[in-house]
């Protein structure tokens, strides 16, 4: 019959053994949870930022057409413009975007005008009809009493009625975004009846778009900027990932304090050689002291990680926490939307567990063998 590695007498003897060193363990345990909640919570705000990058981006045009000139920004004669796109094959719904930023009651608001009914915008589509003189606001701009008016200064200052909130899913890209109709966007924001900011349109496959840039830029008369939703998405991920490494430098301390738990290990290891002596000269095997190391490893190692782990996703993900908007975007207020995947999760918490858990089970492993492969009596001697 084989033999279970388990044995319950050496993990109550493990248990016991911690209990005599409380202030040890608890430090170990401490240090354990709070490098992989390091480790966690970098990877899983990682992914759910890039996961909702990617939400969004999906909702946007495939290419974006600006006019520029040596001064900057130029707005587009959108008639002339929409003419010229719908000579060029490939070229799906070509429409005109009025919006830019203005001076809100707390700092700059992107405002964006729309007509009514809202097409191509998947966004504005739950919301009800907006007029003029009326505004749909994101949650960084949602006053603290329903009758505030927005208050909104540009080329001119206006004063608009809040009539809805922009969905909740939608935080990340519309948290200090105001929808206004597009008449009082264009007197916010200087511009004629005849002008847009820029242009949008959409394409059959997300490849014609790189095709048709070169078709775009010599449609005009005047210099244009294309940005493709491709690149969009890759700006975006990259500024992701910059941040993301920036919360990274933090694994400096992180491994260096590793190295040190090791180290400690080693020498708590070398202090109970002579307790390894006197098990040996009491009967005990070299597999049973060995096995004790790995229990007094697992029972702190294991509720570490899950402790760790799991204060990752609560620092992340309740309710009402707002350090992650305050640090990332110097939001105040509610933060975004956050949302993850399953792949995302379980990847998250799996990686982070192997960074740190497999160097401290290591760790116990090395200390444990240098302690069991040692003779009794030079245990028994070099501990008296």
């Amino acid at each position: 019959m084989m033999r279970m590695p388990w044995k319950a007498p050496l993990v109550v003897w493990a248990a016991r053994d911690l209990m005599r060193h409380p202030l040890p363990t608890l430090l170990l345990w401490v240090s354990l949870a709070s490098l992989v909640a390091l480790v966690a919570l970098v990877l899983l705000l990682d992914h759910t930022l890039s996961n909702a990058l990617r939400r969004l981006t999906d909702q946007s045009p495939a290419v974006v057409v600006r006019r520029v000139t040596p001064g900057g920004w130029a707005p587009i004669p959108i008639e002339h413009a929409l003419h010229r796109l719908q000579a060029i094959a490939g070229v799906l719904h070509p429409r005109g975007r009025v919006w830019g930023v203005v001076r809100g009651p707390g700092g700059p608001v992107t405002l964006v005008g729309v007509n009514d009914p809202v097409d191509h915008n998947t966004v504005f589509r739950s919301l009800p009809p907006l007029r003029a003189g009326e505004a749909w606001v994101g949650q960084g701009l949602v006053p603290e009493t329903s009758d505030t008016p927005l208050l909104l200064g540009g080329r001119r200052d206006l004063t608009l009625k809040i009539v809805g909130q922009l969905p909740d899913d939608s935080a990340m890209a519309t948290h200090d975004v105001a929808v206004v109709h597009v008449r009082d966007a264009r007197r916010l924001l200087g511009l004629e009846a005849d002008q847009a900011s820029d242009l949008a349109l959409d394409v059959f496959h997300e490849d014609e778009a790189d095709a048709l840039r070169s078709v775009l830029a010599g449609a005009f008369d005047w210099p244009v900027q294309i940005t493709t939703r491709s690149e969009q998405l890759e700006r975006g991920l990259a500024d992701i990932s910059q941040r993301s490494g920036i919360l990274l430098i933090a694994f400096g301390p992180a491994l260096l304090a590793m190295v040190l738990l090791v180290a400690a290990m080693g020498a708590a290891g070398r202090r109970r050689r002579w307790e390894s002596g006197l098990f040996k000269a009491l009967g005990w095997t070299s597999a049973d002291i060995l096995r004790l190391h790995i229990y007094r490893g697992l029972l702190v190692g294991v509720p570490a990680l899950t402790a760790g782990v799991g204060a990752a996703y609560l620092l992340l993900f309740q309710p009402g926490i707002t350090w992650v908007a305050r640090l990332l975007f110097d939001w105040s207020g509610p933060p975004p939307g956050f949302y993850l995947t399953v792949q995302g999760v379980a990847g998250g918490f799996a990686l982070s567990a192997l960074l740190v858990g497999l160097p401290f089970l290591a760790a116990v492993f090395w200390t444990g063998w240098q302690t069991a492969g040692g003779d009794p009596a030079d245990c028994i001697e070099g501990g008296l």
